[in-house]
Order: structure tokens, then C-alpha cells, then sequence
């Protein structure tokens, strides 16, 4: 097995015994870490000197966001939300170890170091936390910035050594990022773009999607023109905006994680697959910039007076039809039947799909229709 998640595997454990092996078990624990994400997803946000009524509605949004459907819905994604927890966990207590008396930024640093510690022994892709808590120093003045980059080096420390670690007990390292010529390049691109494309219209969504096995002359040139354009806006970020650095790696960094796999020298035979669950930890980010747009519009074009309550008829507007949409999405995670049946019809000739697919007729006593 590739995977090293024992804290994962525990929770799931636990789950399992205590609910006797029912699914509703496993909705509850996802449901309440969840909330769990939310709560500190607000209190992260308002660190991050967003006024209290900016972060209570981009806190909202990403609380029924229906991109955090399949994450909550599919008990298979409860890693990405630990992951998520992991995340918000590390950033808070990073930040609160910035103010307060000596014992107390003592405590926070060393509970930054176990959050991140319960994040990698639950998701590997929880290496990036350390990169989003670093990117944040970037925020701050030159004599600041220093400080904050030399306190979130035990995080890098901690960070290598599981690398290590990983690389010894299930014999390999989490990925190469080499390219494996243009058609990767290409791919990665097409699924960048796949990526944005669902954060601007998040229904309706595809359960699955698969990369093209062979990069056209398009993807290869949307390819080339995605990582441009990032490497430019990393660039510019760096050297005009120093919190838009902050943002935009919290964003960008999960999705170039979950897209790694399409630059390394392996041999895909299926092409790799995408899922929204990985955009789960790119949602805080998300919500938070998207309500500081339409806050600043709202500001530019209507009078104070009325500020207050188009705002709000604005945030109640999209709470709803988040809401009612992650509702409607949740059936298709009902059972293993209706998911599966819904990535076939996006990925027919997949093996994966094919192979659960079958598994579910032998399940339901359907011999035949399995073997086909």
C-alpha cells in the first residue's frame, strides 16, 4: 500500500465499532468534522484581520459550499477534512504564537508542531501546511516576515522527517516532480483548468472526471499557458503583493498537490482521475476572497445606508442556493451504487469504475451482471 494514514485508519476504526458498521456512523463523524473545520475556519479568518461580519459570511459560505459535498457525504473523503482541520489548526496556533507572554507562544508553537503532526499521519498531502504557514510571513514587514519565517522552521523540520519516515516504512516517496514530457504538462493543465472551472460553476458536478490519456495540441497549449501564468503571478505576488502570496498559495497549493501524480515519470494507463473532494482545503481561501470582492463592490457602488442590507440579502441569497445545491448533490453519494453509476457515465472504459461497479453487482447477489 502506498498510503501511510494510521490516524485515519484509527478514527475509522472507532467509527466502525461504535455504530456497529453503519453508514450513518460515518455521515455523523463527517458532519462533525466539519463543523469542527468551520468553527476554526472562522476563527482563522478573523486572525487574519477580516472584520467580524467578513469572516461570519465567508465562514457561512464554506460551511454549505457544494464543493464540500463529497467530502462530508463520502466517508471515504474524511481524510481531506482532517487534513482541512490539520490545516486551520496549524495556521491559528501559528498566528496566536505571535502575541501573548512567552509560556503562551511557547504552548501555541508546540501545539502548531502536533496538529501538523495528526494532519501528515492523516493525509500525506498535509505537507503543504508548512509551505501555506510559511507563505504567510510574506504578509508582514521585513523585521516581521524574518521572525515569522524562523519560527515556522520546526514546521519544515517536522515536515522532512516524515518524509523520511514515509519513504522507510511503505518503501516510496510521495512523488517525483519531474515532467515526463509535454503531454503531462498538457494534462496538468486541462486539469487545472477542469479545477477553476468547478470553483466558478460548482453544479452541476461531475462525480469523476479523467484527464485525456493523450494531450492534444490544445491541452498541451493550455498546459504551457496555466504554468506561465502561475509562475508570472507567483512572481508578481512576490513582488507587489505580499498578502495576495498568502491567499494564493492557500488556494493554488491543494490543487497542485492532488495534479502532482500527472507530472512524475509513472506510466499512466487510465489517466488520472479528478475529484472535488480535493478542492475541499482550497475552499477557505475561496469563500474568504470571494466575499471580499463583493464586499469591496458593494462599498464602490451603494451608499453607506444601504451597504448593511444588500449585503446581507446577498449573503442570505448565496447561503441558500449553496445550501439547496450541496443538498441535491449529497444524492449522489447516497450509496456506492448511484456514485458508481454516475462516474460511469463520464468514464465508461475506466477499470477503477468497472471494478467497483462490479463489486457492487457481486454484493447484490448479481454474479452474472458482475463478471460483465
Amino acid at each position: 500500500d502506498i498510503y501511510y494514514r494510521p490516524i485515519l485508519l484509527l478514527i475509522h476504526r472507532l467509527t466502525y465499532q461504535a455504530g456497529n458498521g453503519s453508514a450513518m456512523a460515518f455521515h455523523i463523524l463527517s458532519f462533525a468534522l466539519h463543523l469542527i473545520a468551520t468553527f476554526l475556519a472562522y476563527n482563522v479568518l478573523r486572525r487574519l484581520d477580516l472584520r467580524p461580519k467578513t469572516a461570519a459570511a465567508a465562514t457561512a459560505l464554506f460551511a454549505l459550499h457544494p464543493l464540500a459535498s463529497e467530502g462530508i457525504y463520502w466517508a471515504a473523503s474524511a481524510g481531506e477534512i482532517l487534513f482541512q482541520i490539520s490545516l486551520l489548526a496549524t495556521v491559528l496556533l501559528s498566528l496566536l504564537a505571535q502575541s501573548g507572554q512567552p509560556a503562551k507562544r511557547t504552548l501555541c508553537h508546540l501545539g502548531a508542531i502536533l496538529s501538523l503532526i495528526c494532519g501528515l499521519l492523516s493525509k500525506e498531502t498535509a505537507v503543504i501546511i508548512a509551505a501555506i504557514v510559511t507563505l504567510e510571513a510574506f504578509r508582514h514587514t521585513r523585521k516581521e516576515c524574518i521572525s515569522r519565517l524562523k519560527a515556522s522552521s520546526p514546521l519544515w523540520l517536522v515536515t522532512f522527517v516524515y518524509l523520511w519516515l514515509r519513504s522507510r516504512i511503505v518503501s516510496t516517496d510521495i512523488g517525483e516532480l519531474l515532467p515526463d514530457g509535454l503531454q503531462n504538462i498538457g494534462q496538468f493543465g486541462t486539469g487545472l483548468i477542469w479545477y477553476l472551472k468547478q470553483f466558478l460553476l460548482p453544479y452541476p458536478l461531475t462525480s469523476v472526471h479523467m484527464l485525456p490519456l493523450e494531450a492534444s495540441a490544445w491541452h498541451l497549449i493550455m498546459g504551457l499557458t496555466v504554468t506561465a501564468s502561475l509562475l508570472l503571478a507567483i512572481v508578481w505576488c512576490v513582488l507587489c503583493r505580499p498578502g495576495a502570496l498568502f491567499f494564493s498559495g492557500w488556494f493554488f497549493l491543494p490543487l497542485l498537490i492532488a495534479l502532482i501524480p500527472t507530472l512524475t515519470s509513472l506510466d499512466f494507463v487510465t489517466g488520472t482521475p479528478l475529484a472535488e473532494r480535493y478542492m475541499y482545503v482550497s475552499l477557505v481561501p475561496w469563500c474568504a476572497l470571494s466575499v471580499l470582492l463583493i464586499e469591496h463592490l458593494i462599498v464602490a457602488r451603494f451608499p453607506s445606508e444601504n451597504r448593511l442590507r444588500i449585503g446581507a440579502f446577498i449573503g442570505l441569497t448565496a447561503c441558500l442556493v449553496a445550501g439547496s445545491m450541496s443538498y441535491s448533490y449529497g444524492h449522489a453519494f447516497r450509496d456506492d451504487e448511484s456514485f458508481f453509476q454516475r462516474a460511469y457515465a463520464h468514464a465508461p472504459e475506466n477499470p477503477h469504475v468497472l471494478m467497483w461497479s462490479g463489486i457492487i453487482k457481486k454484493r447484490q447477489n448479481q454474479p452474472l451482471q458482475a463478471l460483465e
